[in-house]
Order: C-alpha cells, then structure tokens, then sequence
C-alpha cells in the first residue's frame, strides 16, 4: 500500500541499521541537561521494571497511535524500541473515543490508512490472542433531501475508485437493517458494508502487547521531560526529574502525544498547530426492540451519528463546533478524566436523534461524557520528520478519527522511520505542510474551531491521489 518516497529532510538521521548503540554524551537539551547513564546499563522503573539505557527509536505516547507505531517498527525488524507512557495506556484520549473504523474521510491518504487499519485489527487480535471487540457491522447513511442523495451517490462512485463499497438501497432494507428508523421524510439510504468498530482500550492494549512480543519494551508511568538535541538532531530523550532524571540515548523519537502535543513540542523549538478541543457524545439507556449488531448510522444532513453497543446507543454529532481546551497546557495529573459537560451541546443532539429514532423519546441516558481530542488546523493528520529537527518524527492532530486510522498511521510511519523516506501518498499529511506561522495561537484558535468535525465532510471525499 506505501512505497518510500520522498525525502521529507535535507539532513536526515542515518539509517536504522547503523544507529549507534552507545549512550550520547551530556548535552544540553530543549528542557534541560540530566545525567545520561553509563552505557550498556538500565535503569529501574518506580515498578522495578529496567529502562534501557539506549534505544533505537523512542516513541512518546501510550495511545492507540503510539502503540500502533511501536508494533509495525517490530514488524519491520526493529526490536530496539522503547515506548514511554506518561501515566496509563489509552489515558489521554483514547480510552474515551467512540471507535469507530470509518474509511469515507475528506483526503484520500486518511481514507487508505482507515482501510489499512481495517485489515490490521483482525490480523492484531490473531497476533497476540487478545480480542480487540473489532466487528464490522457496516454503515447506514441517510440521505435527508435529494441533494444529499445526489451527493451519496456521487461519493459512491468516487469511492469505488479507493476500494469501498457503498451502494444504494431502498426502504425496505433501510427497515430490514434499522428496523427502529424513522424513513417517511428520506430522498434516499446508502450503506457501506465493511465499515467497522472497535473497543478502544481493549484496542491499545493489544496494540502494546503485539509490540513486545516484537521485542519492544512499552513503559508507563514514565513521563518524558524533554528531547536532547545536538547539532540539529534528536540524540536522546529525559524522563523523570531531580536526582531520578536520566537519558535514553537515541536517534530517532516519535512524538505521538495527543493532546499534549503542542505543548510537548514547543520544548524542542517545534510549533505544531494542533489544539485539545471538547467532544461530546452521550449513551442511552437499553432500547426496548433493538437487534444486536445494528450497523453505525450516519445522517450526515442532521449531523448525527449513531453505534450500538450491548443493547445502547451511542449518539455523537458529526459537524459539532467544539470548543477548544487547555490552550495553556493540559492539567499535569490528566489521567482518564472527563470534561464538564455543557447541557447546550447534547440538546440539538437530542432533538434530531428522536425525529429520526421516535422510540428514543421514552429512553433515558445512562451518561453524557465530553473529553479532549487533538484536532489539526486543517483536521488532517500531522505525519512525518519534522523539517527542523533531524529525527524527531511526530504522528498527531489526530481530530477524532485516531483509533479508525491507527493500523495504518502505525504502517506508515513505521515504514517513514526505518527508510527516512516518506511513503507515497502522505503529503497531505506532512507536517512540514505547516510552518511556525500555523501555529500561532490567535490563528489557531479560530482555525481548529472551525476545522472539527470537518473530518466526516463527505463532500470533500475525493478521488485517489499519489502525491
């Protein structure tokens, strides 16, 4: 699916294969100078477990993206890799995403990687014995009004082009698929056989065991401080602080930090336009009358979206103006928490949820949960070597979809460290399509507002390119 491509850097790092194994000298760094250890030595863990002196490539982050690219290192040969989790795997924003495996996306290199991943987690679960509670139920579309059927069905043509089915159906389906639905107002239904969910933390879990069985060692509750870098290149990466900071020597690292991102970033001089913004979605109580396995349903004029689940729905909202959040930092203690949830955000959700589903009107909510995702200025993905730093790769900006595209974000940019080439078909979702002027916040502020939710923008859905 990915070929090596273009070189995204000037200088780049030396191959994988020639990596010094020696631990760097003392350097100052972007956070400050520590000890580095002695070479061919680990250090212990608050848990006892050995931290490596030196590494291959270090990945920063234990979400689902950070342990997809660990794992596919593996696969690649790699068994000098270190994964470093701040706290707990999936702490951040995984454990609170709906799971969903859509492959309709506005750019095309985010729907390859959602394929990708699609054909990933079944071979995950076989790899390590761990079900990830991946299924394809497939996707309803409504169409509320010509235009959008018009639109559907222009996209089902396109998209035939990417390897996704998506066909027209009539009422009588709609009712056999749905049978809870209301349809008297629907110009038109779509449905897209092979589109999937999974269960998030059982999904990062997998993803963390697959990548030590590969050999990786996958750390937690060790929380990076810093990147050394030395004459423009990564050299290593600091954790812990005082007398317990230390260096694992390396000269490659992966910043797959979600929602800490940005300002993880900036330690290093590296400005990325991403922002932590609220999304909201709600849970309902059982549904008397529905039929296990339902398929996701997507109505993209009412901006609704809808997954079953043991019995309950789930109900986001497709085109959701989210507010962004922690602008000046996330909380330092942010582990598994909730936002406060704004009873303004669930009422238009609720209202276009019982005119397409009337029985919901007699169905209580079990629970409402807002949480932080990392969305991009334009909503696309930030992938790739940064220009400014040889070796510091970042895999963020993941808008909401992280989880569906993860299996092939992994394979990419497992692929971009090993070769120092990027894959081709990735460069619309380069980091260095953005400059340090993306990032300044006033612009930002005002970009990614606008940008959440564009990711399920249907109508931007175009033709396959190779760029």
């Amino acid at each position: 699916m990915y070929s090596a491509g273009k070189r995204t850097h000037a200088s780049p790092a030396p191959p994988l294969a020639v990596m010094s194994d020696a631990v760097a000298p003392r350097t100052m760094s972007s956070r400050a100078a520590g000890p580095a250890g002695e070479s061919g030595k680990s250090e212990q863990s608050g848990a006892g477990q050995a931290h490596p002196a030196s590494a291959g490539v270090v990945v920063i982050g234990g979400g689902v993206i950070g342990c997809s690219i660990a794992w596919y290192l593996t696969e690649l040969g790699c068994s000098d890799v270190v994964l470093l989790e701040r706290r707990s795997l999936g702490c951040g924003t995984t454990w609170h995403s709906q799971g969903l495996v859509g492959l309709v996306r506005p750019d095309p290199a985010m729907t390859r990687l959602a394929l990708r991943t699609n054909e990933a987690l079944p071979e995950l679960e076989a790899r390590t014995g761990l079900s990830t509670g991946f299924r394809r139920p497939g996707t309803l579309v409504c169409a509320s009004s010509e235009a959008r059927r018009r639109a559907l069905d222009g996209l089902a043509k396109r998209q035939a082009a990417l390897g996704i089915g998506i066909h027209a159906i009539d009422v009588d389906e709609v009712h056999e698929r749905w049978p809870l639905l209301e349809t008297s107002d629907l110009a038109g239904a779509f449905f897209m056989p092979d589109e999937g969910q999974t269960n998030p933390l059982d999904t990062v879990l997998a993803y963390a065991k697959a990548a030590k069985i590969g050999g990786a060692t996958v750390l937690e509750n060790t929380a990076v401080t810093g990147v050394v870098i030395r004459d423009g290149r990564v050299a290593g990466v600091e954790y812990g602080v005082g007398e317990s900071a230390r260096v694992i020597a390396c000269e490659r690292v992966v910043l797959a930090g979600g929602i800490w991102s940005r300002e993880f970033a900036a330690r290093s001089g590296i400005a990325l336009p991403v922002l932590p913004v609220e999304q909201s979605y709600f849970v309902t109580e059982p549904v008397p009358g529905i039929v296990p396995g339902l398929p996701i349903l997507r109505d993209y004029h009412e901006d609704i979206l809808v997954r079953e689940d043991g019995g309950r729905l789930t109900v986001g909202a497709t085109h959701e103006r989210e507010r962004p959040w922690a602008v000046d930092g996330v909380p330092a203690g942010f582990c598994f928490d909730e936002l406060p949830s704004d009873p303004e955000t669930f009422e238009p959700m609720l209202e276009k949820i019982v005119q397409r589903i009337p029985i919901l009107a007699d169905v209580g909510l079990r629970a409402t949960l807002t949480g932080p995702e990392c969305v991009s200025a334009d909503a696309r993905y930030l992938l790739g070597e940064h220009p400014s730093i040889a070796g510091y790769f970042v895999a963020t900006g993941m808008s909401g979809v992280g989880v569906g595209s993860s299996g092939g974000i992994g394979h990419a940019m497992a692929q971009w460290i090993v070769t120092g080439r990027r894959p081709d078909g990735l460069a619309s979702l380069d980091v260095a399509r953005f400059t340090a002027a993306d990032a300044e916040l006033g612009t930002l502020l005002k970009r990614v507002s606008a940008a959440a939710g564009s990711v399920f923008d249907i109508d931007a859905a175009a033709l396959p390119t190779t760029a």
